[in-house]
């Protein structure tokens, strides 16, 4: 079958000696099941982490080891069609790529890093689910995943700045900083730009949006396309280069933090001579500098809790900067779900799933541990810094049937800031 050897080929130009260690030490433990929503969900067994690589370990196993060799002696027949789409389901609608079975593993076996690389071999075979490859190729041509092209966000922006009253600067050269937003919060929550302007502004920042980086998302990392990934890096990259800016700041998305950290530098094979920042850093940077306060009274008599986004906190790191931010606006009700920080459960929307149709009903089965994680403690508000995750949570809240408001951070720490803070202070 000719997917069968695109498949085969791809993988086996990746079989470095780490790649066979890491599927040899599986011991078929099964506890990587129990770490992920979506076996959790659903109780199905397809669904374990394991399972997600099947066609990677198949190709390895079978040119590369003896047994492989014998048995292919005897089987000619490939993969079925049934088996090609089982892999692909599992690998893009039953996946986030969130990592907690990783952290799960007895044996250190890094499964993220395989479903991704499962991914990238499915879309170079031309496997890619159509919704996925569809927002790729939109983002390809348009500059953005659902569509927004330079015209519809600068139109955006100016509906903003008469609805908000804020400022929103556009590719003003030599400034600190070039914010770069996602098409999600420009069409879903515009309130997230004007925040962001509104802390930019109390904090006396010097920034900037750019007309041609506009867009922090990067739909060919859910899909796999490493070529589209690299290139929709390069763009927002070149724009900070052509600005002069001191640092890109990312809005509240995981996955754009994750992607542009690990391919900017890389791509252009020296040190960038900008930092780049995710809007928690920032946001905590002007707390710590003195340039924004905050009131403790914001959000009093509201119970508020935190949603940790896998890309941002159990592989970014950001772990501390969100509860830094949330124990000043609400110091006697914030309370945290458990588990929480790196440990915390995927809501189940990330890694392309929440943008494949083919994934709303699972999706759905892969909130329930969020359900149980926040039935125990009955907040009155979600916190999270991605946006992905923000409408995960409004989907499975509506279709559970919970009374919870979901929030971006940065709404909710423009809404605390202390206006009498003076600019730059």
């Amino acid at each position: 079958m000719d997917a069968d050897r695109k498949l085969a080929q791809y993988y086996l130009q990746h079989a470095d000696g780490w790649l066979v260690a890491q599927l040899d030490v599986c011991a078929r433990c099964g506890i990587c099941a129990e770490a992920c929503p979506f076996y959790l969900g659903t109780g199905d067994a397809t669904h374990t982490p394991i399972r997600k690589i099947e066609p990677l370990r198949r190709a390895v196993q079978e040119n590369l080891t003896a047994f492989g060799w014998l048995r292919s002696l005897f089987d000619k027949g490939g993969s079925s069609a049934q088996e090609v789409s089982d892999w692909v389901s599992e690998a893009y609608f039953t996946c986030t790529v969130c990592n907690r079975c990783s952290l799960a593993c007895p044996m250190g076996i890094d499964l993220g890093a395989l479903i991704q690389l499962t991914r990238e071999g499915l879309a170079a075979a031309g496997m890619t689910p159509h919704s996925l490859a569809d927002a790729v190729r939109r983002q390809d041509a348009t500059g953005s995943p659902l569509g927004v092209t330079r015209t519809l966000f600068e139109n955006r922006l100016d509906w903003l700045r008469q609805e908000e009253g804020v400022d929103l600067p556009l590719d003003v050269p030599e400034v600190d900083s070039l914010v770069a937003f996602t098409s999600i919060e420009l069409i879903k929550f515009p309130g997230n730009l004007a925040a962001m302007a509104k802390v930019m502004e109390a904090a006396g920042e010097s920034w900037t949006l750019s007309s041609t980086g506009r867009e922090s998302v990067n739909f060919a990392t859910f899909s796999g396309d490493t070529e589209e990934q690299t290139e929709f890096v390069r763009r927002l990259t070149e724009a900070a280069l052509e600005l002069g800016v001191k640092r890109i700041i990312l809005t509240e998305c995981g996955h754009a933090y994750d992607t542009v950290r690990r391919i900017a530098s890389r791509l252009y094979g020296l040190p960038l001579p900008f930092e780049v920042e995710n809007i928690l850093e920032t946001i905590v940077r002007f707390l710590r500098e003195g340039r924004i306060r905050l009131r403790p009274d914001a959000f009093a008599g509201q119970r508020i809790t935190f949603h940790d986004a896998c890309k941002l906190q159990r592989l970014g790191g950001l772990i501390e900067q969100p509860r830094e931010i949330l124990h000043l606006v609400a110091p006697e009700t914030f309370v945290e779900m458990t588990p929480n920080r790196e440990a915390q459960w995927c809501c189940g929307g990330g890694g392309g799933v929440l943008a494949s149709p083919e994934a709303d009903e699972i999706r759905m089965k892969a909130f329930l541990p969020k359900v149980e994680q926040l039935e125990r403690i009955s907040p009155d508000a979600v916190v999270t810094a991605c946006s992905t995750c923000r409408l995960q949570f409004l989907d499975g809240s509506k279709y559970y049937d919970m009374d919870i408001d979901v929030r971006g951070i940065t709404e909710v720490v423009a809404a605390a800031l202390e206006t009498e803070t003076p600019k730059g202070a």
